[in-house]
């Protein structure tokens, strides 16, 4: 099976930084399919789940097996000239938005395993935004519970807190529930030569093994 790991380090040395979700999809996508050129790839794949149509960002199938991958790329402000291209990068914020529809990713991926009868299944989520590993003053907020803070063990029922507005959790009210335990380890993708905001860091959760969820092993955090 493909090491997601090696492939984003692959990745990291050609293109540090993305203009926006999809041109990192397409960017690991491609990546993939230089190490297993015999792969069938599928960009934004519908799959029926148990928690309804998913558009799963990238399916490769492989000799070896099926491998799920769904992608979060979210950055704060940033310029930036990489070889006479010049990406201007906006700020996303909604942080507990934004680590809400990570965690939603991984339960809906644990449907997409079984309809996929995929070998493996990964959540990952690229980010320059430090409060997603930082986590300030996340652990006591409306959002604790969908906390990706560093060495987390998360599983079960995840809910806003009671404080949360109705904006904040519009479209987005329903409480997500984790078959699966994972441990959230994060890892240095790429730093830029800037003052501020040029730390990339990402998380990739693994969501199952085979047709069942599996415990996320523990990876040491690089740096």
């Amino acid at each position: 099976m493909i090491d997601l790991h090696s492939a984003l380090r692959t990745l990291a040395t050609r293109r540090p930084v993305f203009h926006s979700e999809a041109d990192f999809q397409h960017a690991l996508a491609w990546t993939l399919h230089e190490s297993s050129p015999h792969a069938t790839l599928r960009l934004e794949r519908p799959v029926t789940t148990p928690k309804g149509v998913l558009h799963v960002d990238l399916v490769a199938y492989l000799p070896q097996g099926v491998l799920v991958c769904e992608l979060k790329y979210k950055t704060r402000a940033l310029q930036y000239s990489l070889g006479g291209e010049q990406y201007n990068l906006q700020s996303h914020a909604a942080q507990p938005i934004g680590r809400y529809d990570f965690l939603m990713d991984i339960a809906r991926l644990e449907g997409a395993c079984r309809a996929l009868s995929a070998t493996s299944c990964w959540a990952i989520l690229l980010t320059n935004d430090t409060v997603y590993w930082t986590e300030a003053g996340a652990a006591s907020g409306i959002s604790a519970a969908f906390s990706l803070a560093p060495g987390r063990h998360c599983s079960g029922l995840l809910e806003w807190g009671p404080n949360t507005s109705q904006g904040t959790k519009r479209a987005r009210d329903a409480p997500i529930t984790l078959a699966g335990q994972y441990c959230f380890e994060w890892r240095n993708y790429y730093t830029l030569d800037v003052p501020a905001r040029g730390q990339f860091r990402y998380l990739a959760v693994e969501i199952g093994f085979g047709n069942s969820p599996v415990q996320q092993r523990d990876e040491r955090s690089d740096g």
